[in-house]
């Protein structure tokens, strides 16, 4: 008798499914209290289907990145100067600019602790994709910080 195939639940999008637990769980429980089993044990998936799309934890901090960056440049793209600057688009754009810190606070949060997690191999990574973080982080004096954030992608 020919074997039933089982039915999956999974839907397509496995890899955004893992990135959307991942964020919801850095967000409460701080990214270092998270692992990649909590990850897969919140999706019901097992840790193979999980490491099948995504080699290891800092690889998803990485991506989760991306989504942070392409937020925020969408948040802090230039408006359309023609509309005038009214009270409601400034509280508009102020609100967009504080529910993205909120939806990536993990991120915020931990910035310190994510930054020592960047594996060596991940150099460049950690250049361009922490870089503008560092440079205001540590800086000579003000003109030096003005030139460290001036070279980064947005400068000032």
């Amino acid at each position: 008798m020919p074997r039933k195939k089982r039915a999956t639940v999974e839907t397509p999008d496995t890899r955004g499914r893992i990135l959307d637990a991942a964020l919801a769980l850095f967000n409460v429980d701080g990214a270092h209290a998270v692992s990649t089993r909590h990850i897969a044990a919140r999706l019901a998936i097992s840790p193979g289907n999980l490491y099948y799309h995504f080699a290891n934890k800092e690889e998803i901090v990485l991506c989760l990145y991306e989504r942070i960056e392409a937020q925020l440049e969408a948040i802090l793209a230039p408006r359309d100067g023609t509309q005038a600057q009214t009270f409601d688009t400034v509280l508009r754009y102020l609100d967009d600019v504080f529910g993205h810190l909120w939806e990536f606070r993990f991120f915020y949060r931990d910035v310190n602790s994510l930054l020592r997690d960047v594996p060596v191999t991940h150099r460049l990574a950690q250049d361009e994709v922490f870089g503008p973080v560092l440079s205001a982080m540590s800086f000579r004096d003000e003109d030096h910080a003005v030139e460290l954030a001036n070279a980064t992608k947005f400068g000032l």
